[in-house]
C-alpha cells in the first residue's frame, strides 16, 4: 500500500494543454487540436465584414456559438476567470490546478481599488496586452483585435461541490455598458457533459475523454452560457437556476507530477506478483489519474467507482459506477458489472490519432531508458561483467513531458507524421485484444469504505461483500488516518494472511 501526495507525486501539476471545439454545421462538432502554448487561445483572430464572425457568415444562426463568441476566446475567458483563487503576499493561492489554469492564461488578477468600477465585483481579470476579445451582442458577435486589454468582472461566484461536481462563475465585460453577463461553468466532463445541449457535444466526445483518462491525465471540462439580466436579478440568482442548458467550451487536461522513480518501482513490484495499491486522503479524481498514470492501474481496465449516495431517498446505499461511463454499474451485493464492462476502443480516432502516436513513442523511449537504468544499476551491483560505455552510466528516467519533447522531435523530422512507425513494432496503437469482461478494477472513498466495514457482520453476503471489495479496489480515496489503518488491518486479516506493507510520511 502508498501514500500518494509526497510519496508517488511530488507537488504541483503540469498543464498538458486545451482542446476547443470546432463548428462544421449542424450536428457536426468536432475537438480542435491541441492547444499546448494557452496563451495563443484566440489569437490570429480577424475582424470580419459587416461585424459578423466568420463561421456566422459560413453557417448561419443556427451556428450555437454566434450569440456566445469564438469558441477559443470563450474558452480562454473561462479559464481567467472560472476559480476561486485568490493573491496573497503577491503569490496566488488556491487549488493547485485552479492556479495552474490561470497562469498558464497570462492573465492578471486584480483585486484591489475595486470600487472604481461600476459594476459590484468581486475581483477582475484583465487580458496580457494584445489579446484579442471582443464582447457580445445579442444578434453578432464583434470581435475587435486591437491593442486593448479585456477585462472581465467576475460579478458572482457559486463555490465547488464535489457532490454537484462542478463550480461557476458569472462574469462580465467591463469595457462595455450591457445587461449581458456569461456564466461559466467549470467540473468533471461527465458533469458538464450532462448540463450542456447536446447539439453543442463534439462526436467524439467520450472516445476523445477516454483516451485521455486511460492515459492518467486530470481532465475537466467547461460550459457557457449567456445571461440577459441586470445587476440586481444577478445577485438573487440560485446555481440550479442557470447551471443547465449550457454551451460546452471545451476540455482542459492536467498532468500529476510523478516522481521519477514511482513508475519503475511499481512496475518492480507487480513483476513480483506483489499488489499495488493506493491509499489517500486525496479526491477520487487525482487518485483514479495518478493510479493509471503510474500503472497501478492498468490503462486497459475500467474503473468503477464506489462512494455513498448523495440522494436523500438513498441514504447509506453505496453506488457503483464507471468513472468514466455513468451508464454503467455495479451489482450492489457482488460488484459484478450490471450491464457489461464499457470496451475501451482501439479505432483512429480523427482528433488524438498524432497523439496517440506521440504518447507511444515517447513511452517507448522512456521504457528504453528505463531498461537501460535497471541494467546500469544490476552493473554497478556485480551482477554482470563490465560494461564498456562510460557515457551509459549518464542515461536517467526523466519526466513524461521531456520524453514528449523527445517523441515529438523525432516525428517532426518525418515526411509524413501519419506514416510514423514507431521503433517498437511489438507496442503499435491499433493492436487488436481479446476483451475480458472482468477486465475492471475498483475505487472507493472512505465512507463508503467505513460503511462495508460496519455492515460486515450483519450476514454472510455483507462478509463476502468486504472481502471481495478489499481484493478488487486499487484506489482507496478520501481516507482518513484511522481508516487507511484500518485497511491494513482489514487486509492482514483475509483468509490466507498477507504480508501488508505501508509506505509513506507523516502519520502514514
Amino acid at each position: 500500500c502508498s501514500d500518494k501526495t509526497g510519496t508517488l507525486t511530488e507537488e504541483g501539476l503540469d498543464m498538458y494543454g486545451v482542446r476547443s471545439v470546432i463548428y462544421q454545421g449542424p450536428g457536426r462538432i468536432k475537438f480542435a487540436k491541441l492547444e499546448e502554448e494557452t496563451y495563443r487561445l484566440g489569437f490570429n483572430k480577424d475582424l470580419k465584414q459587416n461585424n459578423k464572425s466568420e463561421h456566422e457568415i459560413q453557417y448561419g444562426e443556427g451556428n450555437p456559438y454566434c450569440l456566445i463568441g469564438d469558441p477559443q476566446v470563450i474558452l480562454k475567458e473561462c479559464m481567467a476567470s472560472c476559480h476561486g483563487i485568490t493573491r496573497i503576499k503577491g503569490e496566488l493561492i488556491g487549488d493547485p490546478h485552479e492556479v495552474k489554469m490561470f497562469e498558464a492564461t497570462e492573465w492578471e488578477l486584480i483585486e484591489q481599488n475595486l470600487g472604481d468600477y461600476k459594476e459590484l465585483v468581486l475581483a477582475v481579470v484583465k487580458s496580457a496586452k494584445g489579446d484579442c476579445f471582443g464582447d457580445f451582442k445579442i444578434q453578432e458577435t464583434l470581435y475587435q483585435n486591437t491593442q486593448a486589454q479585456t477585462q472581465l468582472g467576475i460579478v458572482k461566484r457559486f463555490e465547488f461541490s464535489s457532490k454537484l461536481q462542478r463550480m461557476s462563475t458569472i462574469v462580465k465585460n467591463l469595457d462595455f455598458d450591457s445587461d449581458f453577463y456569461k456564466l461559466f461553468v467549470k467540473g468533471s466532463p461527465e458533469k458538464i457533459f450532462e448540463l450542456s445541449n447536446p447539439q453543442t457535444i463534439p462526436q467524439n466526445f467520450h472516445d476523445v475523454l477516454d483516451f485521455y483518462a486511460r492515459k492518467g491525465f486530470r481532465v475537466l471540462a467547461f460550459g457557457v452560457k449567456v445571461l440577459k439580466m441586470n445587476q440586481n436579478q444577478i445577485q438573487k440568482l440560485e446555481r440550479d437556476e442557470v447551471e443547465k442548458d449550457l454551451t460546452f467550451a471545451g476540455l482542459l487536461i492536467i498532468e500529476n507530477k510523478l516522481k521519477l522513480i514511482t513508475t519503475s518501482i511499481i512496475e518492480e513490484l507487480q513483476e513480483a506478483n506483489i499488489r499495488t495499491i493506493m491509499v489517500t486522503g486525496d479526491n477520487a479524481l487525482t487518485a483514479i489519474s495518478v493510479g493509471r498514470q503510474c500503472k497501478i492501474i492498468d490503462e486497459s481496465k475500467r474503473v468503477y467507482f464506489g462512494d455513498l449516495s448523495d440522494d436523500p431517498a438513498q441514504k447509506d446505499r453505496i453506488v457503483w459506477k464507471d468513472f468514466e461511463n455513468g451508464k454503467r454499474y455495479l451489482n450492489e451485493d457482488d460488484l459484478e458489472p450490471a450491464n457489461g464492462v464499457a470496451e475501451y476502443e482501439e479505432k483512429q480516432i480523427p482528433e488524438i490519432q498524432e497523439e496517440q502516436m506521440l504518447i507511444q513513442q515517447a513511452q517507448y523511449l522512456e521504457n528504453k531508458d528505463r531498461k537501460i537504468s535497471v541494467m546500469i544499476k544490476k552493473i554497478k551491483k556485480g551482477k554482470q561483467g563490465k560494461f564498456q560505455s562510460r557515457n551509459t552510466s549518464q542515461i536517467i528516467v526523466q519526466s513524461s513531458k521531456i520524453y514528449r519533447e523527445r517523441a515529438k522531435t523525432q516525428m517532426n523530422q518525418q515526411n509524413n507524421p501519419e506514416n510514423y512507425n514507431v521503433s517498437n513494432p511489438v507496442s503499435q496503437i491499433y493492436i487488436q485484444r481479446a476483451f475480458d469482461q472482468n477486465n475492471y478494477t475498483l475505487a472507493i472513498t472512505g465512507r463508503a469504505f467505513s460503511k462495508i466495514i460496519s455492515q460486515a457482520s450483519e450476514s454472510k453476503q455483507k462478509a463476502q461483500l468486504l472481502r471481495t471489495m478489499l481484493l478488487k479496489t486499487q484506489i482507496f480515496a478520501r481516507m482518513r488516518p484511522e481508516e487507511k489503518a484500518l485497511l491494513l488491518q482489514m487486509l492482514q486479516d483475509l483468509p490466507w494472511k498477507p504480508t501488508c506493507g505501508m509506505c509513506g510520511d507523516g502519520v502514514n
